[in-house]
């Protein structure tokens, strides 16, 4: 299979761009933000189609269909010409907001015609893979070169070692079983687990009720904190409040008892009348004794003067005394009152504790339950255990013939990956492959993980083991290869071994290789496809 030509409409960054495809290796060099991964991206969904939307709001590379389309909105795609089977076709795909708007049409270029050949699922048909495998085998991105199988990678290469199409079926053999103990389940044990269900959404939502109680509770006694506190500073404030007036009563009673000296006022002023009236009698019949009357007089003034003085000087203290008495037992009033409302709100919280300490304090027990009833819910009957034990036997052997057959095809990939590793001057006997096709590397007698190599070493050996796969997978309608970017790690002389491998390799294989870096560009770079 080989690309001829492809159109793209407004499918991510790319609009009204045509582009012409040649055998072998086809270089393009652009820009980042161009739309080089758009580009790659396009080819594959010609084959495959994009997947529904996903759910999540948040950016997801994988999700192509709303990352690719418009802003504008409308439909999106475009058309790809290709030859397979010694024809030529061109299929056009046109994605809208959900799978079932998606337009799809197959042309026999030969007739004008719609083929028949193919349908919908086009790729899976060509390749023999679906689009993840595609993805993980042919596509090989920057960001992702690395290895990893997938059920319709194993499910190709295990029908490629045998003539028997029911070894294809090792998966759907071990799902049936597994759907099987399932049914037995559910046939043998529907009431008692239905009633085990049951009782579990029960104990959840009863356990849901006592984590909130606990956490109110914890909640609580935290701010129970802060309200001891408050109630010992109004305790505090009290008391001193008691004191403050305590004392003054105290020394007002005192003051009360010297208030016994004011009878000295009235006596003055007693005098001050007796003096007077002396005057005045002394003034009137003695005539001969005015200045002694005057003085009388003079000095009954001035001692009822004093007398008065005296008074109200002594009313004014007691008013003011009086004032702050009464503020002084306001106060303790107020603080009183605080006080009390404090101890209140501390009686109330610890009171709120405790009610729900009842139920918080089932947790631990809930818990418990459960757990155990899960276990029960889980756990077969007599009744199953003996046929459970057949298909979990049935199972395992079936995983063991699958792992023994998939050895078959890896002693092939191992040797591929070596000559591929010779060939870009790595130690082709330092790196293996598991079951998964994930590269490990060889230190000092054993595996660890690649990611211990540099990123250049690491990218390199990637492009080894992608290619290695790929010559494992494909035998007749091989796939265009797509490398997106994945020489920018490599120094000039793993770049070097590396362009050479892709030039050797583009012997056999249509090779797409993108680039933003015009050093990493092959010599034969005159010789790509060509696009407008």
């Amino acid at each position: 299979m080989k690309i001829l030509e492809c159109y793209i409409e407004n499918f991510g960054r790319l609009h009204g761009m045509k582009c012409r495809l040649n055998e072998g290796l086809n270089s393009l060099n652009a820009d980042n933000g161009w739309g080089k991964s758009t580009f790659a991206s396009f080819i594959s969904a010609m084959f495959y189609g994009l997947e529904e939307k996903r759910i999540s709001g948040q950016y997801d590379p994988k999700d192509h269909r709303r990352n690719y389309s418009p802003w504008q909105g409308g439909n999106f795609g475009g058309y790809l010409i290709f030859e397979a089977g010694g024809k030529n076709f061109r299929v056009s795909r046109f994605f809208g907001e959900r799978q079932e708007d998606d337009l799809f049409e197959l042309i026999d270029l030969s007739t004008g015609l719609p083929a028949r050949e193919f349908s919908p699922a086009l790729g899976q048909e060509l390749f023999g893979i679906d689009a993840d495998g595609f993805e993980r085998s042919a596509y090989i991105p920057q960001n992702s070169p690395e290895t990893g199988g997938n059920e319709s990678i194993h499910a190709r290469l295990l029908g490629m070692l045998s003539n028997d199409a029911d070894l294809l079926h090792y998966d759907q053999a071990i799902e049936l079983l597994s759907r099987e103990k399932e049914t037995l389940n559910d046939s043998l044990n529907h009431g008692r687990k239905e009633k085990l269900d049951q009782e579990l959404r029960e104990l959840k939502a009863s356990l849901s009720k006592a984590k909130e109680a606990e956490q109110k509770r914890s909640e609580l006694k935290e701010s129970l904190k802060a309200i001891v506190e408050e109630k010992n500073k109004c305790r505090i404030a009290k008391e001193t409040a008691e004191h403050d007036l305590s004392s003054f009563m105290e020394n007002n009673n005192k003051g009360k008892k010297a208030g016994a000296a004011s009878v000295p006022a009235i006596i003055l002023i007693i005098i001050g009348i007796l003096s007077g009236a002396m005057g005045a009698v002394t003034l009137i019949m003695l005539s001969g004794f005015i200045l002694q009357g005057i003085l009388f007089i003079a000095g009954a003034l001035l001692s009822i003067g004093l007398g008065i003085s005296f008074i109200l000087s002594r009313q004014k203290a007691n008013r003011k005394l009086s004032e702050e008495g009464d503020a002084l037992q306001n106060n303790v009033k107020i603080k009183r009152e605080s006080y009390e409302a404090a101890l209140a709100n501390e009686t109330k919280t610890n009171q709120e504790i405790n009610e729900l300490s009842e139920e918080a304090d089932k947790a631990e027990s809930l818990e418990n339950r459960i757990k155990q009833t899960a276990t029960e819910a889980e756990a077969p009957s007599d009744d199953q255990s003996e046929m459970l034990s057949i298909l979990d036997i049935t199972a395992k052997m079936l995983g063991q013939a699958r792992n023994s057959l998939s050895g078959r095809y890896m002693d092939k990939l191992q040797s591929q990956l070596a000559l591929y590793l010779k060939q870009v001057g790595l130690s082709e006997h330092a790196v293996g492959l598991d079951m998964d096709f994930r590269p490990s590397v060889e230190e000092m007698g054993s595996f660890r993980p690649i990611q211990a190599l540099s990123y250049g070493t690491r990218d390199l050996t990637y492009l080894c083991a992608r290619f290695a796969l790929v010559d494992t997978l494909y035998d007749a309608d091989r796939p265009c290869i797509i490398l997106d970017d994945v020489m920018n790690n490599l120094d000039d002389n793993h770049f070097s071994k590396a362009m050479a491998m892709v030039e050797s390799m583009a012997e056999n294989y249509q090779i797409i290789y993108l680039t933003c870096n015009t050093n990493r560009m092959p010599e034969t770079a005159d010789k790509s496809g060509s696009a407008e």
